[in-house]
């Protein structure tokens, strides 16, 4: 399991980097790993807190984190590029337009996530049950 979520991780990086480095969003993947790491950090802490038994299902969350977090950072690089040459437009306009675009789909499809597990923790199946709580 932590090759797989090494190998996503590259994979993000791989993809955010690019030729020259002034264009390059390593440092954007970098930090969008570090705040993936740190939400499944955070979520294994309160559901340690919550008592929520852990299940084999369980573990899996961590792929689901790792999926949506990169979905996000991929949705925000795409819009910021989009935003402008960044010799032309300054660096906060830039990133005024792409959040002002992004954010939209990105709060979308965060909260059909939320929607999509708040539904599936009331099913009668409890190992589905508790991975989505």
């Amino acid at each position: 399991a932590a090759v797989s979520i090494f190998l996503m991780l590259v994979f993000i990086i791989i993809m955010l980097s690019g030729m020259p480095l002034r264009s390059s969003r390593v440092l954007l993947g970098c930090g969008a790993i570090a705040t993936i790491i740190l939400a499944i950090a955070a979520g294994f802490g309160i559901v340690a807190i919550c008592q929520v038994p852990m299940t084999d299902l369980t573990t899996l969350i961590v792929f689901v984190v790792v999926g949506i977090g990169a979905d996000d950072v991929f949705v925000l690089c795409d819009y910021l590029q989009q935003a402008g040459d960044p010799t032309v437009v300054a660096a906060e306009e830039r990133m005024a337009t792409a959040f002002c675009h992004a954010g939209p789909s990105m709060l979308a499809t965060s909260l059909t996530n939320l929607l999509a597990f708040c539904v599936a923790a009331f099913i009668d199946l409890k190992g589905v049950a508790w991975f989505c709580i």
